[in-house]
C-alpha cells in the first residue's frame, strides 16, 4: 500500500509539473542591446544617482537581485520588492524601468519576461552586452506617492 501511495504522489506532482507552464519559458531575453548600450556609452555623463527623487513617504523598493554595485556573468535575475506605506498599496500600472543615462524604456522588455505581484518582481535570465550598467525603478502607490530605486551593476566575462 506504501508503494502504491509513493507511485500516485508522484504522478500527480508530474502531472502537475507538465501542465503547469513557468514564467520563464523563454531561455533569455535581451534586456538592452548593443546598439543601445553603444548609444548610451556615447551619452554625457552625468550625476546619475544625484537626479533621483522620490516621496520620503512612496513606496519602498527593495533589491534583492543582482546586489547594487557588483560584478556578475550575463545572464543576470532581476528581483524586486515594493511595499507600500500608511495602508496604501502598490500602483502595479505605474511601474517604469529604465536602462542608463539615456533612460531607455526597458519596462515591458522585463514585464514581458517575469513574474509580477503586488509585492514585487522576479525576471529571470536577462542578457546584458558586457560592461557597466545602471537601471532605475520608479512605481507609485494608491495614493499617488512615488517611489525610486536607482542601482549599477557590471556584467564580466
Amino acid at each position: 500500500m506504501k508503494a502504491l501511495t509513493s507511485i500516485l504522489v508522484a504522478v500527480v506532482v508530474l502531472g502537475f509539473s507538465l501542465a503547469a507552464p513557468t514564467a520563464f519559458a523563454q531561455d533569455f531575453y535581451s534586456l538592452i542591446s548593443e546598439e543601445e548600450y553603444s548609444a548610451e556609452l556615447k551619452a554625457p555623463e552625468e550625476e546619475y544617482f544625484e537626479r533621483a527623487q522620490t516621496d520620503p513617504l512612496g513606496p519602498i523598493i527593495g533589491l534583492l537581485r543582482p546586489g547594487d554595485g557588483k560584478k556578475f556573468k550575463t545572464p543576470i535575475d532581476i528581483e524586486l520588492k515594493f511595499e507600500a506605506a500608511d495602508g496604501s498599496e502598490i500602483d502595479l500600472g505605474t511601474l517604469k524601468i529604465t536602462y542608463g543615462t539615456l533612460g531607455i524604456d526597458v519596462t515591458e522588455r522585463v514585464i514581458e519576461n517575469a513574474i509580477l505581484t503586488e509585492t514585487g518582481l522576479i525576471s529571470e535570465n536577462a542578457k546584458l552586452p558586457v560592461g557597466k550598467h545602471k537601471l532605475t525603478v520608479t512605481i507609485s502607490d494608491t495614493a499617488g506617492r512615488v517611489g525610486k530605486k536607482r542601482f549599477k551593476f557590471q556584467i564580466v566575462k
